[in-house]
């Protein structure tokens, strides 16, 4: 059969693709269906608070939790952010103190190389400055 130049294997491997092709269109479709229809159940479950009859895993675990419990969280929390605002003050200190001690070893550094023929008994001892926490209290 010769229909236009074309032979018939040319036909059977175009119906053949063709055929593939469909196939793996539906495959498609179907995954799509399935995907969209599981998020719509996830979201139907979300919003109701349970998943297919099932209690839903609460967001907070201590809802049903006595008062004494309860009390007991929200002090650890406090604790908590207490110890954080400490630990918050204590770096921005460390990094002041490093910016600081950078800077008088850049100026050391800077001086040495101004003066490359002294040694550091004949410059004398550095004047004494006492540090400040923030908020200016010694």
């Amino acid at each position: 059969m010769d229909w236009h130049g074309l032979s018939s294997s040319s036909f059977a491997l175009a119906g053949g693709i063709a055929l593939l092709t469909m196939i793996l269109l539906r495959r498609s479709w179907r995954y799509e269906r399935r995907r969209r229809r599981r998020a719509r159940t996830e979201q139907r479950s979300t919003r109701s608070g349970s998943t297919g009859g099932e209690p839903a895993a609460s967001s907070d675990p201590l809802r049903d939790a006595p008062a004494e419990v309860l009390r007991w969280h929200v002090a650890l929390h406090e604790s908590a952010r207490h110890l954080q605002a400490q630990l918050d003050s204590k770096i921005v200190i460390v990094d002041r103190l490093v910016r600081e001690a950078r800077q008088e070893a850049e100026r050391l550094e800077g001086l040495l190389a101004r003066f490359p023929d002294r040694t550091l008994e004949s410059v004398g001892p550095a004047p004494q400055r006492r540090l400040e926490r923030p908020g200016g209290e010694p």
